[in-house]
């Protein structure tokens, strides 16, 4: 992709004037006075690893729960590792395909095989394990009587989840950002969060962007090389059709082999992407902060595109963005 790159992403430019200070100071006092366990929420069995379960295991139990991250419980059950996440994968799984690709032996191995092939110990990994790749995202902790402020605080580093924990340590309850959009949403929709993204100052550095010309492989290494979780999808007029995810990539372990990586975006995701695709995940400068709050809530996507009249890619806004917009 090399020189590819500058052209694959996009800089939104910053918007002048203040952020509301008034907005601000409102959304921090209702944050501050909600406990997290006021919050109605459906109950949902926490699935851990065991320290000592193997990789393929673990990650076959990430898989089956239709999850992409899981709490790596210590050996002596007194505490956790970190989260061994789906996408730790992604970086030997791309350096494999290079690989094959240039001795030309790609056949239809499925990638789950090359994960036995890691714990067995060859290509030199044996370090990886569930307890070595969970040291990679360290786990958050809050209970059920801190705050929504705190929460959110927690949200807007950059953080994509955080465990509640019971007096003993025990984690009871995993906070994803999509469970805090549900929660804001009734907070939020009130007079004034009618005032737009542009308003309160909605910057994003790079939007990073694939096209639907451009292969499978293309996309999971510009998430890997920039640590991202997603990418714009591009149509050849530049129109936004849709996303490509870390979902994206559990469904390729699971269901696919290595070979699919060398296939158009196009044709690796069933011809899922569309304009109409497009719509359900963009917003406009002009769009509301409730709205936006109530898009991300609905679509459960953990960002938004920011695009123009003929939906064209100008910008994004990720829930980190909102989160440090309003608490900063």
């Amino acid at each position: 992709m090399g020189q590819e790159n500058s052209k694959r992403s996009m800089s939104c430019t910053p918007i002048s004037g203040e952020t509301p200070i008034k907005l601000k100071e409102s959304v921090k006092l209702r944050l501050q006075n909600i406990q997290i366990r006021e919050i109605k929420h459906q109950h949902r069995t926490i699935i851990t690893i065991p320290s000592n379960e193997t990789l393929i295991d673990a990650y076959q139990k990430l898989l089956t729960n239709n999850i992409l991250s899981a709490p790596v419980e210590k050996s002596d059950h007194k505490g956790y590792v970190g989260y061994l996440d789906i996408r730790s994968l992604a970086s030997s799984i791309m350096s494999m395909y290079r690989d094959r690709m240039e001795r030309d032996c790609l056949d239809n191995s499925s990638v789950m095989t090359f994960v036995v092939e890691l714990t067995q110990g060859k290509n030199q990994l044996e370090v990886w394990t569930p307890t070595y790749l969970a040291k990679i995202y360290p786990i958050h902790y809050l209970t059920n009587t801190s705050t929504l402020f705190q929460l959110c605080e927690i949200l807007s580093k950059g953080t994509r989840r955080v465990a509640l924990s019971d007096e003993n340590g025990k984690i009871t309850q995993i906070i994803s950002q999509s469970w805090l959009m549900d929660a804001l949403v009734p907070i939020m929709c009130v007079p004034d969060c009618e005032i737009s993204i542009n308003q309160i100052g909605i910057t994003n550095k790079n939007v990073f962007f694939i096209q639907l010309s451009d292969t499978a492989a293309d996309a999971f290494s510009m998430m890997e090389r920039y640590s991202i979780s997603g990418v714009a999808v591009l149509d050849n007029e530049k129109r936004l059709v849709g996303q490509l995810t870390a979902a994206d990539l559990a469904i390729f372990l699971y269901q696919k082999e290595l070979r699919h990586l060398s296939e158009t975006v196009e044709t690796f995701s069933h011809g899922k992407f569309s304009l109409e695709y497009g719509k359900e995940i963009c917003v406009h400068l002009e769009t509301s902060v409730a709205a936006v709050i109530k898009r991300f809530s609905e679509t459960k996507s953990h960002r938004l595109f920011i695009v123009d009249e003929g939906q064209h890619l100008k910008g994004i806004c990720s829930l980190k963005d909102i989160f440090f917009a309003l608490l900063n």
